[in-house]
């Protein structure tokens, strides 16, 4: 779980649309393994499901435009013996409300990362 607050309050700024407010972002993630003995490559494959609210920074009309998503994904390892792996992840989310003639978004999303341990870029001592 995740938990994150953003104090735009302080900052004394707006715009012609509406005023800043302080900011809420909760986040929570669950990840699963095929099994916990690991001897195949599709042993150490993990997936995961996540949820995340953000209560949003902008305020219009004292009616705030916040997100809500849920994601998917694949965590594919890159090699055996480093912790480095290859990241797929499918999200579908709705941001702000169609109420007091404000906008609804529904949106899709993909990400891809790679994550590379640290143990590539040291230089071997030993063949």
């Amino acid at each position: 779980m995740d938990y994150k607050k953003s104090l735009w309050n302080g900052t004394n700024q707006s715009d012609i649309y509406g005023s800043y407010v302080n900011q809420d972002k909760f986040a929570t993630v669950f990840l699963s393994n095929k099994t916990k003995c690991v001897r195949t490559y599709f042993d150490r494959i993990q997936y995961g499901t996540g949820i995340n609210y953000d209560s949003g920074f902008l305020e219009i009309d004292n009616k705030r435009i916040n997100n809500f998503s849920l994601s998917v994904g694949v965590l594919l390892p890159v090699e055996n013996k480093a912790f480095s792996a290859l990241n797929g992840t499918y999200s579908y989310g709705q941001k702000g409300s169609i109420s007091n003639g404000l906008v609804k978004e529904n949106y899709h999303k993909l990400s891809l990362n790679i994550s590379l341990d640290g143990i590539w870029f040291v230089k071997r001592k030993f063949e």
